[in-house]
């Protein structure tokens, strides 16, 4: 019986082998980790007004995918107005950059709208950190006017 035994353990190691061998059938357990690895995870949007510039603040919130599409269509009118501020006079400049602050007031607004209107916690709660990241954006834009 003993002999029986070992024979059948033989077997069944090699069936084993055989099975995790061929089993895959082109799987690979990598394919999630390889597939993009250029991609980054989003940036968290707590320090946002505070460790980026504005125009780089608003490309972060931009990255989010709960943004209506009007606070995004006015997030990026926003972003082109701060980049134009640069090159500008400071009296051109100044009103660049409250067209840009009234852009990113009217995005905060269409977010409120999505907040009211959702029933999801979640994205409730992500939606009021994108418009807390926003109002600290705009404070930023606001003391730039302010030394203008």
């Amino acid at each position: 019986m003993k002999r029986w035994s070992i024979v059948i353990a033989i077997a069944a190691a090699v069936v084993l082998v055989l099975f995790i061998g061929a089993g895959n059938e082109g799987r690979s357990f990598d394919a999630r980790a390889s597939a993009n690895p250029s991609v980054r995870p989003r940036l968290p949007l707590n320090g946002v007004g505070a460790t980026t510039s504005p125009g780089q603040g608003i490309v972060v919130v931009l990255d989010e995918p709960l943004l209506p599409e009007d606070a995004v269509a006015a997030l990026n009118e926003a972003r082109e107005q701060i980049a134009d501020a640069v090159n500008q006079l400071p009296d051109k400049a100044k009103e660049r950059l409250e067209q840009a602050i009234n852009k990113i007031d009217d995005a905060q607004k269409s977010i409120d709208k999505a907040i009211n209107d959702t029933s999801n916690l979640a994205v409730k709660q992500r939606l009021e950190r994108i418009n807390s990241a926003l109002a600290a954006i705009e404070a930023k834009i606001q003391d730039k006017v302010n030394q203008l």
